[in-house]
């Protein structure tokens, strides 16, 4: 790499089990979207970029139009920095230097050659290259493909489900996004489903590209109005009060958990299984106006384009849940990517500023409306352990996983050490 493009490019290294972590996901992805490797095409076909020290991203070798389109558009909520980085890759890319500047791709067993990529081009009719994105571990992490043509425009993007636990998220997404289409949006656009179908085990989701490269982050009173429309978008019991106990409705979700194997895990459900039977017992979370929710809302996957929020990443969308939970989420998924920050203090905010995180989610009034925000919030928490324990997350090493150490505790405060409502318990 030349020394005028090194200074552009920022080669700070990932912690070195980051990285590791990262490509051993692609070794086991590899042999799915790459059967046979490099030894198929006896050429370099893909690139890992910015390098093996600092993998964010797979790209292939050629056309240098598409390979550098890819970089440019992964991702989305980028620093000043970053988008400066960014560009610098594109044009060292675009100028067909990729080859000779990032290694790895022969590494990792991967060639351009691609039947599954061959056959996705052949649903679509076109022509096609993807590049994948290389993530941190998680219980959920699965491929998802950017679909590029030979001049770099972006086709689609596909999600696929690679074992029981992500087939599932993929056909919940599909399912999530047939409904949206059919509710009357006016400030929040959704993916198209383009093609879904399972072949030979692998759920495979194409999805019309959102230009999440185009947006920007979304301004506060217009990503409110957005969720509160999903929220409404739910059918005739939005609104309804009383709504049916979603404490309950969680202490079951609690009960069709498989034990888990591992005894700090068990403990973990047995206590949470305890505090859902607690909350069910609070008169505010008997009274809880309900809705729909996309279940995992971030400033990651959404972005303002005029007046529109473009949201994708569907696959978490539930209904009958206390409205309000995607603003909660949101607010505190931006301080999980804190890694400075504790766990157990981000699950505390989550309670301590939920009145003033729903204050226009029409909750009610005065005390009422904050017992009812307060408990909304618990509620949300207990949901988002439970998803964790199901998925597995503290085995998967994913941030947060281990739910006992820091949702638990704050649950526990709130119920101990508090009143929600007026009530103690």
């Amino acid at each position: 790499m030349s020394t005028a493009l090194g200074q552009r490019i920022k080669r700070t290294s990932m912690p070195t089990v980051d990285a590791q972590a990262r490509l051993q996901g692609l070794r086991e992805l590899a042999p799915l979207l790459w059967p046979g490797g490099a030894a198929a095409s006896g050429r370099r076909a893909m690139l890992v970029v910015p390098g093996m020290h600092r993998p964010r991203i797979l790209v292939p070798a050629s056309p240098s139009k598409a390979s550098a389109a890819a970089v440019l558009r992964h991702g989305s909520a980028l620093s000043a920095t970053e988008r400066a980085q960014r560009r610098a890759l594109y044009w060292a890319l675009r100028s067909g230097l990729g080859p000779w500047l990032f290694r790895g791709g022969r590494d990792l067993g991967t060639s351009a050659q691609s039947p599954f990529v061959k056959r996705l081009g052949d649903v679509l009719d076109r022509r096609v290259v993807a590049s994948v994105g290389l993530t941190p571990p998680r219980a959920n992490r699965k491929p998802v493909l950017h679909l590029l043509d030979h001049e770099g425009r972006t086709v689609a993007f596909v999600k696929v489900g690679i074992n029981p636990l992500t087939c599932a998220l993929v056909r919940r997404e599909a399912a999530a996004l047939a409904r949206m289409a059919k509710a009357d949006l006016r400030t929040v656009s959704v993916p198209e489903v383009l093609y879904a179908e399972n072949w030979d085990g692998v759920e495979v989701l194409v999805l019309s590209p959102v230009p999440s490269w185009l947006g920007r982050m979304p301004r506060p009173d217009v990503l409110e109005a957005a969720m509160q429309e999903v929220a409404a978008a739910g059918g005739p019991d939005v609104g309804a009060a009383p709504a049916p106990n979603f404490a309950q409705l969680l202490r079951d979700r609690a009960d069709n958990i498989a034990t888990p194997t591992d005894p700090q895990d068990q403990k973990t459900l047995a206590v949470l299984r305890e505090l859902a039977d607690r909350l069910a017992h609070e008169p505010v979370a008997q009274a809880l106006r309900t809705g729909t929710w996309h279940g995992d809302w971030t400033s990651w996957n959404c972005r303002q384009l005029g007046d529109t929020i473009a949201l994708w990443d569907w696959e978490r969308s539930d209904s009958g849940v206390p409205t309000g939970f995607d603003a909660l989420h949101y607010r505190m998924q931006d301080r999980l990517g804190n890694r400075e920050a504790k766990l157990v203090d981000i699950a505390t905010a989550c309670l301590d500023e939920a009145p003033m995180t729903l204050a226009r989610w029409n909750l009610g009034d005065g005390d009422t409306a904050s017992a009812a925000a307060t408990m909304t919030a618990a509620l949300y928490l207990l949901a988002i352990a439970l998803r964790y324990v199901a998925d597995d997350q503290r085995s998967a090493g994913g941030r947060g996983g281990d739910v006992g150490a820091w949702i638990i505790p704050a649950l526990r405060t709130i119920l101990d050490e508090r009143t929600i409502g007026g009530s103690g318990t």
